[in-house]
């Protein structure tokens, strides 16, 4: 059963991929139409696209963890009782929460540089640290969910 954090987290962090990627494909037409038709092309459509695939990798790697859609190779630990699953699927999460949020520091010091130093996206002239934070936010949030799938694996409520 799932918790409601992980359904919240499904579907804010589901929503934002869907609202970044139909942006993505709309810029990406109206920039090809507007290059070949008119012979002027949407100034900063690159930039903006980076920006958006920025948002759509760090937000579905959270809603990804959250459904359990990451591949796993089972074929060694599937013959084994519940339990051992149980504790190997604690021992996944508690190891990719460390390296996960040595990422989120990491990403929070990076974004706070870019907001003192000032640092700007060249073509479209705004900020860059509002981006760095979606990074910091995406990966924040995942860790979250790594703890909620720990206390899972710990009640043995989620299989191997």
């Amino acid at each position: 059963m799932k918790s409601v954090y992980s359904n919240a987290v499904a579907l804010i962090n589901k929503s934002f991929c869907f609202v970044s990627a139909a942006m993505l494909m709309v810029i990406g037409a109206v920039d090809v139409i507007a290059r070949y038709l008119f012979a002027t092309p949407i100034k900063g459509s690159l930039g903006m696209s980076e920006v958006l695939l920025v948002g759509i990798v760090f937000f579905s790697w959270p809603y990804t963890q959250s459904v359990d859609g990451n591949v796993k190779v089972d074929l060694f630990f599937s013959g084994f009782r519940p339990r051992i699953q149980s504790a190997v699927g604690a021992g996944r999460s508690l190891i990719a929460f460390g390296a996960f949020a040595v990422m989120t520091w990491r990403s929070v010091n990076k974004a706070l540089e870019s907001m003192e130093s000032g640092e700007i996206i060249d073509i479209l002239n705004i900020p860059a640290y509002p981006f760095h934070f979606f990074v910091t936010l995406g990966v924040g949030v995942l860790c979250l969910q790594l703890i909620v799938d720990f206390m899972n694996f710990l009640k043995g409520g989620k299989g191997g």
